[in-house]
């Protein structure tokens, strides 16, 4: 059971590196994070029965789904900021301008 969490430990050290890399600081804190509340929750000791147990697995379990979604909302707002930021630099069209521009020369009436 050791070994498991060690192995859970492992893995969530290096999704928060790697995913620090990737989408930033706060996504790959939170995924790591989440992994060690389903790592709580995979090597729960064999001594805690029937309230105790109980009681635990729904902490263990609260603390993960509050972790999902937290890393659920925050890849989604990333993305979206990531999303308008390459849309504004690709599609210069859409900027609104208040520039005038000059057809040629006006008619002498």
């Amino acid at each position: 059971m050791n070994k498991l969490k060690y192995l859970f430990e492992d893995v969530a050290d290096w999704c928060e590196r790697h995913l620090e890399g990737v989408r930033g600081r706060e996504i790959g804190m939170t995924f790591g994070a989440m992994l060690r509340a389903y790592s709580g929750l995979a090597t729960l000791p064999d001594g805690l029965e029937g309230e105790e147990r109980t009681a635990t697995e729904r902490e263990l379990n609260g603390r993960a789904q509050k972790r999902l979604m937290e890393l659920s909302t925050r890849f989604i707002m990333a993305y979206e900021v990531e999303s308008k930021r390459s849309r504004f630099l690709l599609e210069p069209i859409w900027m609104r301008t208040n520039m005038t521009y000059d057809t040629g020369p006006r008619s002498q009436e």
